[in-house]
């Protein structure tokens, strides 16, 4: 082709003159990303499970307190009735290092999380120096950064929590028992709380003398002991429930086929027209030169 000749038609006629090292850097990268994706490539399953938290610890909270007139605001203050919702304590419970790490540790999951340094056959890490193994602090990072997903919907009041770990079947039982121990948690909150209540309330009434103080502790006594009684129900309702995934969420292997396409091709362009661009622009700009000669 004629440096200085560089149309369309041109561009064509070279394409066409190389369709074979096209078909061969087609073929070899395709080929390569198919084979990654079926012997190599470790598929990795995503189950979700969608939660309501309840917003009342207990069904009468609001109407005891409404009767308790400006006392209520103070008792309700003290005892941690009202406030910021359920939902944002249970999100806030739920992405707490601390939460994270205790979770890790029951169910000894770094082995799971850090699968490649992991030897299943020997049951040890791979790597030799203990300082460089991972940690159970390393372990939080990766599995908020790389396994859960917490998503709030506060219109609807739902709380979406998805994981997302190889091995099939895996991940149901991962976010299954993170629910467990979620709610969990949140009921031995609420019976402590409660029984630390009742504590300070029935060391009230020895020592109170005024009729009405006396009968609104009573009152404030009965709801504590309700709300603990209630506490052996759910923290939250189950909107809908996981199940185990039917297939891989990734790698996509269609998506990752389709990006092994389009990079074949650009590397093909660069490789077939790099040089005669540059020997075209490379004339566009000696012709100057040469006239002025």
């Amino acid at each position: 082709m004629d440096s200085n000749d560089f149309d369309l038609a041109s561009v064509i006629r070279l394409a066409w003159k190389r369709k074979w090292s096209w078909m061969i850097i087609h073929s070899v990268i395709v080929t390569l990303t198919f084979c990654y994706l079926i012997l190599w490539a470790t598929p990795f399953y995503t189950s979700s499970i969608v939660i309501s938290p309840k917003e009342a610890e207990g069904p009468s909270s609001a109407d005891l307190l409404s009767k308790l007139g400006g006392l209520g605001s103070m008792v309700g203050a003290t005892l941690g009735v009202g406030g910021s919702t359920n939902m944002d304590k249970t999100v806030l419970l739920m992405e707490s290092g601390d939460f994270i790490s205790s979770y890790i540790e029951k169910y000894d999951l770094l082995p799971a999380i850090f699968y490649k340094d992991w030897d299943s056959t020997a049951s040890k890490w791979t790597i030799e120096e203990k300082r460089l193994q991972p940690s159970t602090l390393k372990g939080v990072t990766k599995f908020k950064d790389d396994i859960l997903v917490i998503i709030k919907d506060a219109t609807a009041g739902a709380i979406t929590i998805s994981m997302t770990i190889q091995g099939e079947g895996q991940s149901k039982i991962w976010v299954d028992r993170f629910l467990k121990d979620v709610n969990f948690y949140l009921k031995s909150n609420v019976i402590e709380k409660s029984k630390r209540n009742q504590k300070f309330l029935k060391s009230r009434l020895g020592r109170t003398q005024n009729p009405m103080i006396l009968s609104k502790i009573q009152v404030l006594l009965a709801y504590e002991i309700e709300k603990e009684m209630l506490a052996d129900d759910l923290s939250f309702d189950i909107i809908d429930s996981s199940v185990v995934p039917l297939k891989p969420s990734k790698p996509n292997k269609i998506l990752m086929l389709i990006l092994a396409i389009f990079m074949s091709n650009f590397i093909w362009i660069v490789y077939a027209l790099t040089k005669p661009l540059y020997l075209y622009f490379k004339n566009l700009l000696d012709e100057p030169d040469e006239r002025t000669t």
